[in-house]
């Protein structure tokens, strides 16, 4: 029974530490103290020393030697885009290899997360956190109708919902409602069987949350973005 409550304390834990830094709460770079965070959790250590190595290998935490823990910089432009170069070879390939297995109950399961964003876009104020949950778990279902579990554990380790939760952690509900149209575009193709006009949907959808990622970031994103092309350029 101890380790039971020990394991329910470190998910705790986790997610709390989890929830602060999708929020920004805990600014990227930030030190993480783990006498601090014991002290404000009113906890001992070794949860918060198992949370901050569960976090550090979802990549939004970072440990050097003599330095300790930091919150993990939010993503370069270069960064997201090769996130999202492998997050869309992922995709794609998973809704042409599984893409006739969503249909009727499986349709029907990407549909309610579909509805559950809808919901959250309803309310007030907008609960970014809440959009992000379902929106990792619609696109998890794409992955996973392929059957393959190499490929999903591939999908999961991108945690690229994450990454996009801190950096539309600002966004207003446009671009909560943009993204959600196009899940319905997904979602209504492969209902209609139309598997290859669903992988070019997807297509659309990824390289548009990049466009929407773009649009929020500023100047600083848009002037790495620019470098990276003139890089390219280079003979």
């Amino acid at each position: 029974m101890p380790a039971l409550r020990r394991t329910v304390l470190s998910d705790a834990v986790y997610s709390d530490i989890k929830d602060r830094i999708i929020k920004l709460q805990l600014a990227p770079g930030e030190s993480l103290s783990i006498d601090g965070l014991r002290e404000e959790l009113g906890v001992s250590s070794t949860p918060i020393r198992e949370a901050l190595n569960r976090l550090s290998a979802a990549n939004l935490v970072r440990f050097e030697p003599f330095k300790g823990f930091t919150v993990e910089p939010l993503p370069s432009y270069t960064q997201l885009m090769q996130l999202h170069e492998v997050r869309a070879l992922i995709e794609i390939h998973a809704i042409r290899a599984g893409g006739d297995r969503l249909r009727d109950e499986k349709a029907d399961a990407l549909d309610r997360e579909i509805d559950v964003m809808e919901r959250v876009l309803e309310g007030e104020p907008f609960d970014v956190a809440a959009f992000n949950i379902a929106d990792e778990e619609f696109h998890i279902r794409l992955v996973t109708a392929a059957e393959n579990p190499v490929l999903e554990r591939a999908y999961r380790s991108l945690n690229v919902h994450v990454q996009i939760a801190r950096l539309f952690n600002r966004r207003g509900k446009d671009l909560g409602l943009a993204a959600n149209a196009e899940h319905r575009e997904i979602a209504a193709a492969l209902r209609a069987g139309t598997i290859e006009q669903a992988a070019t949907r997807a297509a659309h959808h990824i390289d548009a949350v990049v466009d929407r990622l773009r649009s929020i970031s500023g100047a600083a994103f848009s002037e790495e973005a620019a470098r990276s092309g003139e890089r390219s350029d280079e003979p």
